[in-house]
């Protein structure tokens, strides 16, 4: 949303935005669908990241949740299986874990349904806000996630509630993140410096 605002503002279809961690590079590929990518993604505990893990692997006792598979792609996410998308189940059981002293910075929760190699359904559990009805960073961590485990191709199309987005592996193991973007509100962007 924001790249398609600066697209917009700059006049360009392609740009670099810095943020606190990353620079992030948005092109837009016309017809109204903006590419995100959103770099490489980060297993290990200390990236992630898990206070006292092993691995990234993590198994709970809880009546939905059972194994999570943690990964950092930008922030901090837990991708579980499913084979149906419980969002009551997945609120309560998101608030059992989410605050565990296991993840210091908190933990975004998706629960995935893999309808075929190349579709997937997702609900995500935000840190901090509970159940959204879309997640980018989520739909690039369950994708990961489920193309490690050898459930999808390099190219699935991940459906939400509030809509869908096309994740692309590449060769070298970044992610991108291709979908439209819709204007429903006004801000004010704020520029310094003339960046």
């Amino acid at each position: 949303c924001l790249g398609k605002e600066f697209f917009k503002l700059k006049q360009k279809k392609h740009l670099v935005i810095e943020t606190d961690k990353r620079l992030i590079d948005i092109e837009d590929y016309g017809n109204g669908n903006i590419c995100v990518d959103m770099g490489k993604p980060k297993y290990d505990c200390n990236s992630i990241p898990l206070s006292s893990a092993n691995n990234n692997t993590i198994s709970f006792k809880l009546e939905y949740l059972k194994v999570g598979y943690a990964l950092n792609v930008g922030n901090p996410h837990l991708v579980f299986f499913v084979e149906q998308l419980n969002k009551n189940l997945l609120e309560k059981n998101s608030k059992e874990i989410e605050n565990l002293e296991l993840f210091p910075e908190g933990i975004n929760i998706s629960i995935v349904k893999i309808i075929n190699k190349q579709l997937i359904k997702i609900m995500t559990h935000e840190r901090g806000v509970g159940v959204t009805q879309a997640c980018g960073s989520a739909a690039c961590a369950s994708v990961l996630i489920a193309k490690e485990k050898d459930h999808v191709t390099d190219k699935v199309c991940v459906e939400m509630t509030g809509g869908k987005l096309n994740i692309e592996i590449t060769s070298d193991n970044n992610v991108l993140m291709i979908g439209t973007a819709k204007k429903v509100f006004e801000g004010i962007v704020e520029i310094k410096d003339g960046k």
